[in-house]
């Protein structure tokens, strides 16, 4: 598992355009459902939310460097597996929280907060896992990436859209209840438009050379899942909580990834491909696990 060749990807500026936008629309609709007794019943526990942090923050980036010790993919899938295990939660992980039953403001609070602080450990924390993965040194030297202006593109694509949100919802509550549904309906739509055309678009070389990250994606994709429940059990987290840290770990922003590959890779197709299949499959296998979580696994390790 280790191809050579460049997978050509194409992604037209319409498109690109429409990627940036749905993405700050998709977190301005995060920030919408936000309300002072969200965090305050959060913050309440604090102990969940340190705990969803690091899970995200430090023990994704640790299965992955391990995992890529282990594959050994192409420098351009390594690329996109750091880049997935930098970028911040997906929204997607609150409806999968609330159909898993589990705590669905930690997981609207873990989005935002993830967002929110990915200006400073997204760049941080792909420079650094991703320095040890010899294969990658060529990709990095080849972009230049520069931590700074992808700070500043996630400051840009997400964090002031969210701001914003907040913002809005803060000023005007009541609207702020009526759109908060369809500007999250609409948004997943807009959002699924662009990937399926994308993948229409390179529909040839979709076909023909998913397979070559499909392995990495799962793997890493259940690892994370993994990963998020039972740390958060070794931490004594009750089974609400496990399920919402499990399921945030394993939803990222893969439309982020996108962006930043786009901007700061060259649009390099191994990369591109592989958040593009991480972005399908982990909703298809969030489903699927919310469902295990939900009806398997019924005793909590601790209340």
């Amino acid at each position: 598992m280790n191809p050579s060749h460049e997978i050509p990807i194409h992604f037209n500026q319409g498109s690109q355009l429409g990627l940036y936008i749905t993405l700050g629309f998709i977190m301005f609709g995060v920030a919408l459902s936000l309300r002072k007794e969200t965090f305050i019943t959060v913050f309440k526990q604090p102990k969940s939310l340190l705990v969803g942090l690091l899970s995200q923050w430090l023990m994704l980036p640790l299965l992955t460097l391990l995992l890529v010790f282990i594959l050994k993919p192409s420098p351009g899938i390594a690329c996109g597996m750091f880049l997935m295990a930098a970028v911040p939660g997906g929204n997607i992980s609150n409806y999968i929280t609330k159909t898993a039953g589990g705590n669905t403001a930690l997981s609207v609070v873990l989005t935002v907060i993830s967002t929110l602080s990915a200006i400073l450990f997204t760049p941080l924390n792909f420079g650094f896992w991703s320095s040890y993965y010899e294969p990658m040194q060529h990709i990095k030297r080849s972009f230049s990436l520069n931590p700074i202006e992808v700070a500043e593109s996630i400051l840009i694509l997400t964090v002031i859209p969210v701001l914003g949100g907040m913002l809005f919802s803060k000023l005007k509550p009541v609207w702020s209840a009526k759109i908060d549904k369809p500007v999250s309906i609409t948004s997943g739509l807009i959002l699924l438009f662009i990937i399926v055309k994308s993948i229409f678009d390179n529909y040839t070389t979709f076909i023909e050379k998913a397979h070559l990250v499909l392995l990495n994606v799962v793997l890493l994709n259940a690892g994370a899942f993994l990963i998020g429940w039972f740390f958060s059990r070794v931490m004594k987290l009750s089974r609400e909580d496990s399920k919402t840290i499990s399921i945030e770990t394993g939803i990222q922003n893969a439309a982020l990834a996108l962006v930043l590959i786009i901007q700061f890779f060259d649009k390099n197709g191994e990369a591109a491909l592989t958040a593009a299949v991480y972005g399908i499959w982990h909703i298809i296998s969030g489903l699927g696990w919310a469902f295990i979580i939900k009806r398997k696994i019924s005793q909590p390790f601790n209340r």
